[in-house]
This record gives C-alpha cells, structure tokens and sequence, in this order.
C-alpha cells in the first residue's frame, strides 16, 4: 500500500446522489458505516488498496470522518 503521509483530500463536488459511502472494507460489496456529504474536505487518509474481487474497478481508500473510519472509493474523492 501506498503510503500518503497525512494529505487530506475531499469528497468531490457532484458526487452521485450527493454523498460517498464509507464501507467496512475496501470494495463496493462491504457493509455501508456511513455517508460522507459531496463537498466535504479535510479528510485524512491512511492508505488506498485495490478492490476486494468484485468490488468496483477503483481503489478503495481508508478515510477518517466525524471519528469514524471507513473504506471510500477513490472515484469520488481528490487530494486537497
């Protein structure tokens, strides 16, 4: 994996349905935590991993938000 230090990204503008879910794990077919509204920033991320098999063709990222921790794709968020 990748390490990013501590850059912080946000959840893009636009995104669909004007959120990202935060997964229990690193692909489209884990648990949803919670939501992340389209526009917020200042998110820090420890690490990006490819897709569990047949979790999406993006890599998944382990972000922080409000305290909780949850998998993202990174297909709805960009580097500050």
């Amino acid at each position: 994996p990748k390490d990013y230090g501590i850059e912080t990204w946000r959840v893009k503008d636009g995104v669909s349905d004007g959120y990202v879910n935060a997964r229990s794990g690193p692909g489209s077919m884990h648990s949803e935590l919670f939501r992340i509204p389209a526009g917020t920033g200042d998110l820090p991320m420890e690490t990006c991993l490819p897709p569990d098999p047949g979790g999406g063709k993006y890599d998944w990222c382990l972000m922080t938000f409000m305290g909780q921790q949850g998998w993202v794709s990174k297909n709805g968020i960009e580097r500050e």
